[in-house]
């Protein structure tokens, strides 16, 4: 289960699942958001919505206490928004 965030601009996750999961690191980012900035390790995620399959850079934060381990965020919507754009002719 995720959340979907449009004032999120990246996608997020949460440490524990993605240990579970295995995503690959890819780095560090900075979010900053109403808590302050902070540096945020990256994973790679790839995953299935509506038969295409999508990559991300998900920033890793503990979200144990929140109500959804994932954060959809900007960067995915704006990825399925050119996919779904191309498979009709509306670029």
């Amino acid at each position: 289960m995720a959340k979907i965030d449009t004032g999120a601009k990246r996608t997020s996750i949460d440490e524990k699942l993605a240990d579970f999961l295995r995503l690959e690191s890819v780095g560090e980012t900075s979010v900053t958001n109403a808590m302050g900035s902070q540096d945020r390790p990256l994973v790679k995620l790839v995953f299935q919505f509506k038969d295409k399959t999508y990559e991300l850079e998900a920033s890793v934060i503990n979200r144990g206490l929140l109500a959804f381990p994932m954060i959809v965020g900007r960067d995915f919507l704006t990825a399925y928004k050119e996919v779904t754009n191309h498979e009709f002719g509306t670029d």
